[in-house]
């Protein structure tokens, strides 16, 4: 049969970027028997190779994509485990070294985790009987401590000034936890009590503390601001406040909901856009520098221009931009996931399946590295669907109770999931099997040489 000859043409790098070389896991790729579209993808990855001799590297860029495409949806429930006592609210490592892990809970006190350092960790043995609500078998628990542990603040403490405590979190639940973008070296967080706090992280104190008016649901910072330190934070008021960092002041407030402020996420790319998700079911478009927003998600694309635009039927709970920025994904109160395009400012009216979520507070999804898959708490399980078709493609069953937040390792393509039951798991990508050799193959080594 004939072949189609590869054309030259310019390469467009995958957002995983150009390697000099192969990963040990791309190696490993032709050394062992994948469970997916196997013939496909042996056949990309030989003809990326080929291709990548004589400089064109369109292929292999597509074949590392769809591996890491089906390792971020082959998911299971690893023996890891994190120590916690009390619900869990929000997650968040590091963008940094990848490797610190912060959590904070419902009792207001803040954890902070080394995911790497195995002697932070203690593990503990037992035997299990039967299996565990995901079907594996663990007969081994291994549990982390928390290399830190920020203590609720208590009522006598409450008075004193935000920067006058080195041992303390929040008075009230932590609503929100955050690494600064571009440092280890500080962390911030918000809480019902009414504050923002952001905690040098080798002293444990407050560098810069916020003191606002109302409870605060939500907290953000720019991932690729270099002209502003600007925190975002929604309320309970519908104002959006802008705090800065370097001032310890409130720049500035955006308005234009008529509900609390629930959800907010800073564009990944564009360090002047934001958007924000209100209980009034809206979502907004912002640009920072100016006075008005850009614009509302409509749900029915101004089909019926007889009505007020609504992105949700019920208050929005979630937002999360693709790695690529040019997608963003909403969660609302009415059970629903929607995919908008943000170039047109449309819903692309993909159909998620199965979406359940009823509560009423703030709940934190995400998305695969390359952006192929969402990760999205239902209830106590949490769903794995196709971004761009809405194929509900696993369940990942593991937790007692409600699950709260999901964050995604960006280096090893790992899921941490935390909720109500105060349990931090650990879903790390299918180990492949190797093949079987054929018992009347050749056996040969070095030595026969």
């Amino acid at each position: 049969s004939s072949r189609r000859r590869l054309r030259p043409r310019h390469c467009d790098l995958s957002p995983l970027g150009r390697s000099p070389r192969l990963a040990a896991y791309e190696v490993a790729a032709y050394e062992v028997a994948l469970p997916y579209s196997q013939l496909t993808f042996r056949g990309v990855m030989l003809n990326g190779l080929a291709a990548r001799e004589v400089g064109q590297e369109r292929l292999w860029c597509k074949a590392r994509r769809l591996f890491r495409s089906e390792r971020a949806k082959d998911l299971e429930l690893t023996a890891e485990e994190y120590e916690a006592t009390q619900g869990i609210n929000s997650l968040c490592i590091d963008t940094v070294e990848h490797r610190y892990l912060l959590s904070g809970h419902v009792d207001g006190s803040i954890c902070l985790f080394d995911t790497q350092h195995v002697e932070n960790a203690w593990a503990a043995s037992r035997d299990v009987q039967g299996e565990d609500p995901s079907g594996r078998n663990r007969t081994t628990e291994y549990k982390r401590r928390p290399l830190v542990k920020l203590e609720r603040r208590s009522q006598h403490r409450a008075t004193a000034r935000l920067n006058d405590s080195a041992a303390y979190a929040h008075r009230f639940s932590v609503t929100k936890v955050e690494w600064y973008p571009v440092d280890t070296g500080m962390f911030l967080s918000s809480s019902f009590d009414n504050s923002i706090n952001c905690y040098d992280t080798n002293t444990l104190q407050v560098a810069v503390g916020f003191a606002l008016q109302t409870k605060v649901y939500t907290i953000g910072m720019s991932p690729c601001a270099t002209t502003h330190s600007l925190c975002a934070a929604g309320c309970l008021s519908p104002k959006l406040h802008l705090c800065d960092l370097r001032t310890g002041t409130c720049t500035h407030q955006l308005e234009g909901h008529q509900g609390s402020v629930w959800a907010l996420q800073w564009h990944p790319s564009i360090e002047w856009y934001l958007v924000s998700g209100g209980g009034d079911g809206r979502i907004w478009i912002w640009d920072i520098r100016r006075s008005g927003t850009l614009g509302i998600l409509d749900q029915l694309n101004g089909v019926n221009r007889g009505y007020r635009a609504t992105a949700h039927d019920g208050p929005v709970t979630c937002l999360c931009f693709t790695p690529d920025g040019m997608h963003l994904a909403s969660a609302g109160n009415d059970s629903r996931l929607r995919l908008w395009d943000m170039s047109t400012a449309s819903n692309t009216l993909v159909n998620y399946p199965n979406v359940s979520n009823k509560c009423n507070q703030a709940n934190q999804m995400g998305f695969s590295n390359c952006g192929d898959h969402l990760y999205h708490p239902s209830g106590s399980v949490v769903h794995v669907y196709g971004t761009y078709r809405g194929f509900r493609q696993k369940e990942l069953v593991a937790h007692l109770a409600r699950v709260n937040c999901v964050e995604v390792h960006r280096e090893s393509d790992a899921l941490y999931t935390a909720g109500q039951d105060a349990q931090i798991l650990v879903w790390a990508p299918k180990q492949s099997q190797p093949h079987e050799e054929d018992g009347d193959g050749d056996a040969w080594s070095d030595d026969d040489l």
